[in-house]
């Protein structure tokens, strides 16, 4: 005969293992969302890396919105930013300068030239952006994990 104290052990038994099941199941679920979630960009590439086809006014306006959101803390809101570069590539690509030219500091150039789009305000109030696509080689800073933080300039090639 099962006495109802055994009945109650089993149940509870039977209950512990129930959420500990679920604390796996939902374990195992945040593990696979945080895998296909694509990582959030960097700043460096909302403020510098465009592809093929961007715009200067749709590249600006989205690193403004990004600025500003970064910005609500201090309760500061830009406007239009006066000029920006941006290098036409992917940041993989972008990534391998940290590993070229070392200048100084922190600074790589890099060994190519590079297509980039230079930005430059032409009006406010929408912010509207002149486009002037160039190909100079970049010279950008690296953290000490070889991931670019800034574009420090552009600048054309040396004949020797």
């Amino acid at each position: 005969m099962v006495t109802s104290k055994a009945l109650g052990h089993h149940y509870i038994r039977k209950s512990i293992n129930m959420m500990k099941l679920s604390v796996f199941l939902l374990m195992l679920h945040s593990v696979i969302l945080v895998w296909s979630v694509p990582p959030e960009k960097s700043l460096f590439e909302i403020q510098h890396i465009a592809k093929e086809g961007d715009t200067c006014d749709n590249l600006m306006n989205n690193l403004m919105n990004k600025l500003n959101e970064l910005n609500k803390q201090n309760k500061e809101e830009s406007k239009c930013k006066p000029r920006n570069t941006f290098i036409i590539d992917d940041m993989e690509n972008v990534k391998k300068i940290c590993n070229q030219r070392h200048v100084y500091y922190n600074l790589y150039a890099s060994n190519n030239v590079l297509k980039m789009l230079h930005c430059k305000l032409k009006s406010t109030s929408p912010c509207k952006y002149d486009d002037e696509e160039i190909e100079l080689h970049a010279e950008i800073a690296c953290n000490n994990n070889k991931q670019p933080v800034h574009f420090e300039c552009s600048f054309p090639s040396t004949s020797k």
